[in-house]
């Protein structure tokens, strides 16, 4: 059963972004996030606009830990990540990763 709820999690979160999702890999830090509203902002370190992002967009993978009470991402965290563009256009982050 949770295989299956863990397959649908995946299908529905890939399935939400939109095609005009990028490859390239982007490197940043936590420039503000906040804990109860699952959401922040990430400063790239190439000069780019602070980019937007959800907590349900964090993918830490082995470092999981980091979200058992909720995924608190501190400021200055070293965060790499890819960007997608929303169907109004904006730009968001996703697959965040740890550096």
């Amino acid at each position: 059963m949770f295989k299956h709820i863990l397959i649908a999690l995946v299908i529905l979160q890939t399935a939400a972004l939109p095609s005009a999702a990028s490859d390239t890999v982007y490197q940043g830090k936590v420039k503000w996030w906040d804990n109860n509203k699952g959401f922040g902002y990430i400063e790239s370190d190439n000069g780019d606009p602070d980019i937007y992002v959800n907590a349900s967009q964090i993918d830490f993978a082995g470092d999981a830990h980091l979200c058992l009470s909720g995924c608190m991402l501190p400021e200055g965290m070293c965060i790499q990540y890819q960007i997608y563009t929303d169907s109004t256009g904006r730009e968001r982050a996703y697959k965040l990763q740890l550096c």
